[in-house]
């Protein structure tokens, strides 16, 4: 398991190794629901000196399961308290980057929850 940072309302692109944030993803699902993509910007497994920026689609307090069309998969985000929200299953990018990452300073509020 590993930590990462949140940030609130900052771009992907702004995010330093070890910070995360949750954006929510351009246009509806195929259902019409709105969904959430988490941002990461990790160190690479294979290549440690390169940091590498990933985004999944994310279930805030829901379950692993569908995305928002055929083909994707998205994480479940458990609250765990005191600002710590746990991203389930782990998160496997192959030999780039395989975690189960915890996301820490998430303040309440936030649109996602």
């Amino acid at each position: 398991m590993t930590e990462l940072t949140y940030r609130s309302a900052v771009s992907p692109d702004d995010l330093r190794v070890g910070e995360c944030t949750i954006r929510q993803a351009a246009g509806l699902g195929s259902d019409g629901r709105t969904w959430w993509n988490l941002w990461c910007c990790v160190q690479r497994a294979d290549v440690p000196t390169e940091p590498l920026l990933f985004r999944v689609f994310v279930i805030p307090r829901g379950e692993h399961g569908p995305g928002p069309s055929p083909n994707q998969l998205a994480w479940g985000l458990t609250d765990l308290g005191n600002g710590r929200w746990q991203v389930h299953p782990s998160i496997d990018h192959g030999a780039l980057w395989h975690q189960t990452p915890v996301l820490v300073g998430v303040p309440s509020g936030e649109p996602w929850q």
